[in-house]
């Protein structure tokens, strides 16, 4: 389990995220970060979870970014060391190729998973993977069944309240 503590936090020089509850993050479960475009729901990702998440060394992380073209090409040169012939070739080979590798990785070394996923055209694929997991998503065009909502509310274009649906 995961816990991010209430409280604000400065991202960016003029935009803030006030937590006005802690947020869990447990595995086996989903959840799905609601917002409208702009209201620091990407922020949160990159400068509180991920953060969090990497500062304990008793987790994978897949991370799958809105904009993946770097990350494919990262993986693309990965795949050509450690998995010659291995193609990929947009969002949805990438995530195979991590979760792939992940699964490996895993039966070695059992530690707790979040998959992070910020629009990502691969969420079916995420959906059905096997290992017991923490889902994390941004995702306009779909709900997730079955995910608790963390709801990014604009107060002003400075500043966002952030709190678990209830």
């Amino acid at each position: 389990m995961l816990r991010i503590a209430a409280g604000t936090s400065q991202v960016w020089p003029a935009f803030t995220l006030d937590l006005t509850h802690d947020l869990l993050f447990e595995q086996e479960c989903r959840y799905q970060l609601c917002g409208a475009n702009g209201s620091g729901k990407s922020s949160f990702l990159r400068k509180i979870l991920l953060p969090q998440i990497q500062s304990t060394e008793e987790a994978y992380i897949v991370y799958l970014q809105q904009q993946m073209h770097l990350q494919l090409y990262a993986l693309k040169a990965h795949a050509a060391f450690h998995a010659p012939g291995r193609r990929i070739a947009d969002p949805r080979d990438a995530a195979e190729y991590l979760l792939d590798d992940l699964s490996k990785t895993y039966s070695s070394r059992p530690k707790d998973i979040f998959i992070i996923a910020d629009e990502s055209p691969a969420l079916e694929l995420l959906l059905r993977f096997p290992l017991l997991h923490c889902l994390i998503l941004i995702d306009h065009q779909q709900k997730l069944t079955n995910a608790r909502r963390v709801i990014f509310e604009s107060q002003n274009s400075a500043l966002t309240k952030v709190y678990p649906d209830a």
